[in-house]
């Protein structure tokens, strides 16, 4: 299922900030693997059939430690939407895992998208004691993945996203769970990991796509 632009427009106007797409620049080599990990203007001209709305690929949070006096820990405004997931030191392997397959073009986000923390444990540790938060959370998850369309399939990245997801398979969710991009491994073994898990995936649909590059 195609996104349309309305939709595309809504998701950029409202989670931007927060969220982006599996699209990156490719130029790119194996002694320099995260060059041009941060151009956003692959999303210019956004082509939205390479847009691919069958999978949504979902962190915990959004990481980085925000600016001094941010005593809430309220996430920092970046200053271009979709720079999410094409910034961290660590966004190239997932860069390498997606390039030339089917889950190429992903919508990514995060669950929690209202607290930027790079300690996992000190964000569990957070929302444990505030489930609320959570709770409200994931309603913005929800209104982004009714805006995609259909039931795509949540790619958890980690454990501690996949803890905050698994109450989404009682509304017909599929959940899976993969490593973190900042899992102690090299991209081409974190490529095999990776999708090992998701071609492994049952789904009754059919998803058309085209390789961008065979790695």
């Amino acid at each position: 299922m195609m996104i349309s632009q309305e939709n595309y427009d809504i998701l950029k106007e409202k989670y931007g900030d927060a969220s982006s797409w599996a699209v990156w620049n490719t130029d790119y080599a194996d002694s320099k693997p995260s060059r041009n990990i941060n151009d956003l203007s692959v999303f210019d001209s956004p082509n939205l059939s390479e847009l691919n709305t069958g999978f949504v690929f979902v962190g915990l949070n959004r990481s980085g430690k925000p600016k001094d006096g941010n005593a809430e820990k309220k996430p920092d405004k970046p200053k271009d939407p979709w720079f999410n997931f094409h910034a961290g030191r660590n966004d190239f392997k997932l860069r390498y895992a997606l390039q030339g397959t089917r889950y190429w073009g992903s919508y990514i986000t995060d669950a929690i998208k209202d607290y930027q923390e790079t300690d996992s444990g000190e964000v569990e540790k957070t929302l444990k004691s505030n489930p609320e938060r959570v709770d409200e959370n994931l309603k913005g998850l929800r209104e982004e993945l009714e805006l995609l369309g259909g039931k795509p399939v949540l790619v958890a990245l980690g454990y501690a996203a996949e803890k905050n997801l698994k109450c989404m398979k009682s509304e017909g969710y599929e959940v899976v769970r993969i490593l973190h991009p900042a899992a102690f491994i090299d991209k081409k073994k974190y490529r095999d990991k990776v999708l090992k898990v998701l071609d492994n995936i049952q789904k009754n649909e059919t998803f058309s796509f085209e390789p961008h590059l065979t790695i």
